[in-house]
């Protein structure tokens, strides 16, 4: 296991529960949590999926607040990931591009190959807030596969994101469309053009070679549901809508409405040309993104938002390991 950082710290950091004091408080109010969070210091069955943990892990990032690159609460909060990961036992990686470094999580399988799934790390200030949703689902699911046995080895990059630089005529473009939030889906898209730079020179390969690239970008401030993305692979997409049907999350993954295609970390890889991906994209994410209300403040209510997001994961997984199975199968019948 790896070690634990500041388990017992005194005033902002003391337990898992800290944004309710004052100090960690003040991310509402543009300040940060100085010392790394604990981690949730409660256990969860192993294999399972724990809505508390979600939450405790959404309360930490509010808790270290807005995070500008290069800054303490930047490092603070990639600390936090590093710690959740090796409690996990998983290996870790760091690739870095430039003055970006993302994170990359490991779990083997027993055969060879792998599944890749690639999340969101923001790294943002005050006035371009991203969501931490898709941090704390990658640590849970990390935390849950690590005790079960993998068909495949299951990678887990959280990709950094930062701001995206626009000219002073685009920045007013923007504003003038949606108060700068358009800004975020570009930074979203650089994050994953970055990730691939990061991989170095055999990056592209790596991940044309996967057996599935699954992107997961998702939101925890309304009800969940996953945009219908027309370029997504068209055999993990239906995997993925059964799945969801069996575990009664049809309407989290639903076949209405109108096809899409989202921006974010798979147009970056999309626009690089590789397949086999499915991109398992919040659909408000976006619409939050080209409203007029801003960037998102901090979650209020980190029991709430676990709640939305536990099922969203309970599918994933699942899909997952379905997917593993499948390719199994698949690998068993060409022997």
């Amino acid at each position: 296991m790896g070690l634990r950082t500041s388990t017992h710290t005194e005033n902002m950091c003391k337990s898992k529960y800290l944004f309710f004091t004052i100090a960690c408080l003040l991310p509402l109010f543009g300040a940060a949590c100085t010392r790394v969070p604990a981690q949730p210091e409660f256990s969860a069955p192993s294999g399972t999926i724990s809505p508390s943990r979600l939450e405790s892990h959404l309360a930490a990032f509010g808790q270290i607040g807005p995070r500008d690159p290069g800054s303490e609460a930047a490092s603070i909060a990639r600390r936090y990931v590093a710690e959740a990961l090796s409690e996990a036992d998983a290996e870790l990686i760091r690739l870095s591009d430039g003055d970006r470094e993302h994170l990359e999580a490991r779990l083997a399988g027993r055969n060879s190959g792998e599944v890749i799934l690639i999340v969101p790390f923001p790294t943002l200030g005050a006035d371009a807030w991203v969501d931490d949703a898709g941090t704390v689902l990658g640590l849970e699911l990390i935390r849950t596969l690590a005790g079960r046995e993998l068909e495949y080895s299951l990678a887990v990059f959280f990709a950094e994101v930062q701001s995206a630089e626009r000219s002073p005529t685009e920045r007013i473009a923007a504003d003038s469309v949606a108060g700068g939030a358009l800004a975020t889906r570009d930074a979203v898209e650089a994050a994953g053009e970055s990730l691939i730079r990061g991989l170095g020179p055999g990056g592209k390969d790596r991940l044309s070679s996967a057996r599935a690239v699954l992107v997961l970008e998702a939101q925890a401030y309304q009800f969940v549901r996953i945009a219908r993305d027309l370029p997504s692979h068209p055999v993990f997409r239906a995997l993925f809508w059964e799945t969801a049907t069996s575990l009664g999350q049809s309407a989290m993954f639903s076949r209405a409405g109108a096809w899409a295609s989202p921006t974010g970390l798979q147009t970056a890889l999309q626009e690089a040309r590789l397949g086999r991906i499915l991109a398992i994209v919040d659909e408000t994410t976006v619409l939050t993104d080209l409203s007029n209300e801003g960037p998102a403040p901090p979650i209020a209510d980190p029991a709430a938002a676990a709640k939305r997001l536990g099922p969203l994961l309970e599918v994933v997984s699942e899909g997952i390991g379905r997917l593993m199975a499948r390719f199994e199968r698949i690998d068993a019948f060409s022997e």
